[in-house]
């Protein structure tokens, strides 16, 4: 039986991997539109199978700050971004370089996102210009910028 809970809210709890894969496999049979996950015990092996099952749901917000994401998560999510609903992604103080924020970047154009929060991650200038100029022009509705990338001088 579907679910018709709309939005779940387990930040903070110890919720490891295992428990992320388990919760990702009942996507699919829930209405479930609001995901907050932040500050969890979970690594890319979660967020890959995740990933694999958002576009099977409806999600369309996703909090994932402060989990240990890497660029090799960013790049699970950036590959389901084009087939899943999502419009808000949250990966604020992750461990996402510019290799990472360049892979997100680019599956933007075809993904329905309209805000993506890549803060306090490690993101050079280089990524940081670009992030801008899609907030420049619109592409972008809310896209909070890298405060260390600000800063930086590389």
């Amino acid at each position: 039986p579907k679910s018709d809970l709309y939005e779940l809210d387990i930040g903070g709890n110890p919720i490891s991997d295992v428990g992320l894969i388990a919760l990702a496999g009942a996507l699919a049979y829930s209405s479930l539109c609001i995901l907050l996950m932040s500050l969890e015990q979970i690594t890319d092996v979660g967020i890959q199978a995740l990933a694999e099952a958002l576009p099977g749901s409806n999600i369309e917000t996703l909090n994932l700050g402060g989990v240990r994401i890497t660029d090799f998560g960013a790049q699970a999510l950036a590959t389901a971004l084009p087939g899943s609903n999502l419009k808000r992604l949250c990966l604020q103080e992750c461990q996402i370089t510019d290799v990472g924020a360049q892979v997100l970047v680019s599956a933007l154009p075809d993904s329905k996102l309209e805000m993506l929060n890549l803060a306090d991650n490690a993101i050079t200038m280089l990524s940081a210009a670009q992030i801008d100029e899609l907030y420049k022009s619109g592409r972008m509705m809310d896209m909070p910028a890298n405060k260390r990338a600000r800063n930086s001088t590389h």
